[in-house]
């Protein structure tokens, strides 16, 4: 059975989209980077996590009257990561994960790097690439949660890599 030439040049526009999408793909997946963003979005989503950082040294302020353990493990903080809608992480200063929010469940578990931490607390906060998929990235944002000034743990905010517009509307 002979092929006729319609159906070779139909094969070859598919081969061509398909192989200028994987390009495409290719392309974004190797030079995504936290530096991928603009300065404006960067510091838009800075503030953002030092406002939820602040929220929750204000939450612990109520309690610290106790001790140092109970104040961070505080059931209210976990209420308030969970309505945030978003996906964060608050750690102590060992690392120790003590929530995490992934579609609406907080649990406890793994760790932040030590170094991490102690660039956290020196510099004030850290911003670095997150999870990189084909179709989707994250930029996480780290900075300390202070009380009385001095630092009691860390949080960690992931954010979807966006345009500008889209983050003022949100």
């Amino acid at each position: 059975m002979r092929i006729g030439i319609f159906w070779k040049v139909i094969t070859l526009f598919l081969l061509y989209i398909l192989f200028s999408t994987l390009i495409i793909l290719l392309i974004y997946h190797f030079t995504e980077s936290p530096e991928s963003i603009s300065t404006d979005v960067r510091s838009a989503l800075l503030k953002d996590s030092l406002l939820i950082s602040s929220d929750i040294s204000a939450i612990l302020k109520k309690n610290e009257n106790k001790d140092h353990h109970s104040i961070i493990s505080d059931p209210s903080v976990k209420y308030f990561i969970e309505k945030t809608n978003k996906r964060i992480r608050f750690a102590n200063l060992e690392g120790e994960i003590l929530y995490d929010v992934v579609d609406g469940r907080v649990y406890g578990g793994n760790v932040i790097n030590m170094d991490k931490i102690s660039e956290i607390l020196s510099e004030g906060k850290l911003i670095e690439g997150g999870y990189t998929g084909w179709f989707r990235s994250t930029v996480e944002i780290f900075v300390p949660v202070m009380l009385n000034g001095e630092p009691v743990g860390v949080l960690q905010v992931s954010y979807p890599k966006t345009s500008e517009k889209r983050v003022r509307s949100n």
